[in-house]
């Protein structure tokens, strides 16, 4: 009995200390934040730098699907964030960008040859992450990137003519969804044209309001065209190829597009006028100044004329005094070597003649 009675406590002092250890790890656990050191709380958006070290672990400890590194950044507007991301490591390394609903936004690998990389992301305000994860076990090296912030808005839901307007599409984690934006036209004259652009490809559809297509277009850069539609209302409707970018668009009026027109031409003739030299005035004599008098009013006389004075010929261009023609003449290389010959020559014949006498 007395045994039992031992045995029974010991069961009971194992169930506390098994309770108490329990409580314990639960408090701590609640009250100790679950964040890996030097791992930023919230990633800047202003192009600041974020640096980040891996270093080799066992391979009986490596996993590849937990991140390396965990980044998380709040947008609190709409617009484009660009990533531009550097690496130094001795393997690839997995980038991901992630939503608050875990959906990816960005899948890519990236390692030091191709280094440095840059995306572009257009997302809504809220919660996002940049998640870096290593491939293999002996992965080491550091790497640093950057996020930067640029808002964008979108055209409101009710517009009008003549008024240009800027909007983008989503970056979504399914490039095959095709994003669609409605817009109620109001256009107080008659449509003219309408020109539209775009960094990804998109469809521009003007329908009534029953949504009968009245006018398409499709472009992926820049357009405008000519179209003619009556006053009144319309849908203005843009559709992405499910690929994310920037557009902008305009429709014009006739009374507008003709005075933008005439505005341009005039503009050009008036750059031609202001790009002419200005004539030269011409010299005007008035009448009574007598401080401007030809030559010939005050000489009633001819003027007289070389060979008045000088009853001998004048000496032709070509022809040349004594001394030049010593100069040309004696001393030109020609007379210089004829003369070395003729003294040689004499020399020989002073020879000969010598000879003879003798």
């Amino acid at each position: 009995m007395r045994y039992l009675i031992i045995r029974k406590n010991r069961v009971c002092c194992l169930l506390l200390s098994l309770i108490l250890t329990a409580f314990i790890s639960f408090s701590l656990a609640m009250t100790v934040p679950a964040s890996s050191p030097g791992t930023p709380e919230a990633v800047p958006t202003d192009g600041t730098y974020i640096e980040g070290t891996i270093t080799p672990v066992e391979e009986n400890s490596f996993s590849g699907e937990s991140p390396a590194g965990l980044y998380p950044f709040t947008l609190s507007d709409a617009g484009l964030v660009q990533m531009h991301f550097i690496t130094h490591t001795n393997q690839v390394l997995r980038i991901k960008v992630i939503d608050a609903d875990e959906n990816q936004l960005l899948d890519a690998w990236l390692d030091s040859m191709a280094s440095p990389g840059d995306y572009s992301f257009y997302l809504d305000p809220g919660s996002y992450s940049v998640c870096v994860y290593v491939s293999y076990a002996d992965t080491s090296g550091d790497y640093r990137f950057s996020l930067k912030e640029t808002p964008l808005h979108m055209p409101p839901e009710n517009i009008v003519c003549d008024q240009s307007y800027e909007g983008f599409f989503h970056s979504s984690s399914d490039d095959t969804i095709h994003e669609q934006h409605t817009f109620r036209l109001t256009a107080s004259a008659p449509i003219s044209s309408i020109e539209c652009s775009s960094t990804a490809g998109l469809e521009l559809t003007i329908r009534d309001l029953n949504e009968n297509v009245l006018y398409s277009m499709i472009t992926d850069n820049g357009r405008q065209e000519e179209l003619q539609l009556p006053p009144g209302e319309y849908l203005l409707m843009v559709e992405s190829f499910g690929i994310a970018g920037e557009y902008s668009f305009r429709v014009h009026t006739a009374g507008t597009s003709d005075q933008e027109g005439a505005a341009a031409e005039q503009a050009t003739a008036d750059s031609l006028v202001s790009d002419q030299s200005p004539e030269t005035d011409p010299i005007t004599i008035n009448k009574g100044d007598e401080s401007a008098v030809s030559p010939d009013d005050n000489n009633d006389e001819p003027a007289a004329s070389p060979d008045d004075n000088n009853d001998e010929p004048a000496a032709s261009p070509g022809a040349k005094g004594p001394v030049a023609w010593l100069k040309e003449n004696l001393l030109s290389p020609e007379t210089f070597v004829g003369a070395i010959v003729v003294g040689v020559l004499v020399n020989k014949i002073s020879d000969l003649l010598s000879k003879k006498k003798d």
